[in-house]
């Protein structure tokens, strides 16, 4: 006998409302609770049958306990077997296999029930068990109640995958697809099985087959489908695809905080910050306490420059659930944190949260780099040096913390250096669409070639940054210098142009742009050039200097021209 059977002393609102249909019309209710026979087994028996039929889980198992008290057989196999069932779907596993174990008492040919067995202990992880179980029901072949033998074959594929047999519990899934040809749900496991053993094209086509055919989806949903036919897609590169997966997901349940989760995860990889941020925010907004989701809108918050709303984001992660999984940890967290802090020039508070960090996974390269940032910042270059080197000693692949080290060698005139941390910045770990954060690499590697007196080598750096950034003002300015190196002054002219649409009303490009028109001896117009500059900084020694030089060299055209005139005349 199951312990707590006579726990049951009164009746429970549920049973007491369906009560009221076994009473005549014109009786009250305190009177029909006083008449009422609680030893009355078909009452019970029938509330045990309703109730679970309800999905009402815990009143059936108490009215099937009820009825089991009042006539303890071993024939009540129905009963136990609506119990056991109730407590499965309670996820209460190892009372369930109990309540199973005393069906098979009396009846242990019950394939229905050994199926159902082999699925707790499945769940409970014991799975050399479960599929003992579920091969003896298929073994035996006999009674299986609302189910086929095609249920038994599908629990045992999910018991091999959870042992890595995958192929095995592949060939399973098989079988209860040959039995059921309409099984869905072994098909979408069967592709998420193929993506195990990494065959990611056959996952996607098994999945689509289950959402195709739309058929027996058990419990669950074409969700499940989706789902792994998106991881599956993840794997081959294919992101947007995946994307498409999940938007298939969220449309028929945008509840789903997961989904909008891995969908944002998938926005960021492509550089799609605005649509992840988006992503990011239902998933918090469906689930208040998701830290993961919070800590990943904080990031794209900085990515979008929105500081301050990203510590709001963050605090709000450090308040939330505290589950941290893959590579959104606690220390990500302090990480982020300490990105907007940087950003909004508060180096202390960032350098404190950075060490927070760093207390936590010493070797977090993201940590040392926002160190070294903040280190700069305050004027503390040897230690910022030193911070920058243990970013990229930790991870040689972190593009961010090579050009930031690029930038302090080039601050010590390592000129050298510089350009090699600059190109391991470009092999490093960039985002696939990110072609700002290239252009700016290559554009700082070529001022590095410049500063080395390479102009060729610059001018082919920084071309390739303009491709990549068309309207990156740094990289047309910084052409423009190389060019007149090159004494290429109507190129010169065309890339200050360029910059000067970008950003108008520069004093440094009207400057570029008066000496381009110098080399080109256009002295008039470089005048006026000059002039553009010195009304915008007056200050600006070396437009005055170049206005001085094209006075110079007006007047020396004038004496020259003047002299011309004289000749002419005496011949």
């Amino acid at each position: 006998m199951v312990k707590g059977f006579y726990r049951l002393a009164v009746i429970t609102c549920s049973a007491f409302s369906l009560l009221m249909q076994y009473t005549s019309g014109g009786v009250r209710a305190n009177e029909a609770v006083s008449e009422f026979d609680y030893n009355n087994f078909e009452f019970w028996e029938e509330q045990c049958r309703l109730f679970n039929n309800l999905q009402k889980y815990t009143e059936a198992i108490e009215a099937c306990e009820k009825a089991i008290a009042l006539k303890p057989k071993k024939k009540n196999v129905l009963l136990w077997t609506t119990r056991s069932n109730a407590l499965l779907k309670l996820e209460k596993y190892a009372e369930a296999i109990i309540s199973y174990n005393q069906v098979l008492q009396t009846e242990p040919n019950n394939s229905f029930v050994l199926t159902q067995k082999c699925q707790a202990l499945s769940q409970m992880g014991n799975q050399k068990d479960a599929i003992s179980e579920c091969e003896q029901a298929l073994r035996i072949n006999g009674n299986w109640g609302n189910i086929t033998p095609a249920t038994a074959w599908y629990n045992r594929g999910l018991a091999l995958r959870k042992l890595t047999q995958n192929q095995a519990a592949i060939t399973s899934f098989e079988r209860a697809i040959l039995i059921k040809s309409d099984y869905s749900l072994a098909f979408a496991q069967k592709c998420r099985t193929l993506s195990d053993l990494k065959a990611y094209k056959d996952a996607i086509e098994v999945c689509s087959r289950a959402i195709k055919i739309n058929g027996d989806w058990g419990e669950s949903n074409p969700i499940i489908a989706y789902k792994y036919k998106a991881q599956a897609l993840t794997k081959l590169g294919k992101l947007d695809k995946a994307i498409d997966n999940y938007q298939k997901i969220l449309k028929i349940n945008p509840n789903d905080a997961i989904s909008w989760y891995e969908q944002g995860k998938l926005q960021q990889k492509l550089a799609q910050y605005k649509e992840a941020l988006a992503s990011y925010s239902m998933a918090v907004q469906v689930k208040p306490k998701f830290s993961q989701a919070a800590s990943r809108q904080g990031e794209m918050f900085n990515k979008l420059k929105s500081y301050q709303l990203a510590i709001e984001s963050i605090d709000k992660a450090l308040n939330g659930d505290g589950i941290w999984k893959e590579d959104t940890t606690l220390a990500y967290l302090w990480v982020q944190r300490s990105t907007a802090l940087v950003n909004l020039k508060k180096y202390e508070e960032s350098i404190a949260d950075a060490e927070r960090a760093i207390a936590l996974r010493q070797s977090y390269a993201e940590a040392w780099n926002n160190k070294a940032v903040s280190l700069w910042n305050l004027g503390k270059l040897k230690e910022a040096e030193t911070a920058a080197i243990k970013a990229t000693g930790f991870n040689h692949k972190y593009a961010q913390a090579w050009f930031n080290r690029g930038r302090i060698l080039s601050y010590f005139k390592k000129y050298s250096a510089a350009v090699t941390a600059y190109e391991t910045a470009l092999q490093g770990d960039i985002e696939k669409n990110d072609n700002a954060t290239r252009a700016m690499i290559l554009t700082n590697k070529g001022v590095a070639f410049w500063r080395l007196k390479k102009y060729r080598q610059a001018l082919k750096s920084i071309e390739k940054a303009t491709k990549l950034n068309q309207n990156y003002f740094a990289a047309w300015y910084n052409k423009g210098i190389v060019l007149l190196e090159l004494k290429d002054y109507k190129s010169a002219f065309r890339a200050y142009h360029r910059a000067n649409s970008i950003y108008p009303d520069n004093y440094l490009v009207w400057t570029g742009i008066a000496m381009a028109l110098v080399g080109n001896r256009n002295y008039q117009e470089a005048l006026k050039a000059v002039d553009r500059a010195l009304n915008i900084n007056p200050d600006y020694i070396l437009a005055q200097k170049q206005k001085e030089v094209i006075t110079q060299m007006k007047a020396k055209l004038a004496d020259n021209q003047i002299k011309v005139n004289q000749i002419t005349k005496e011949k």
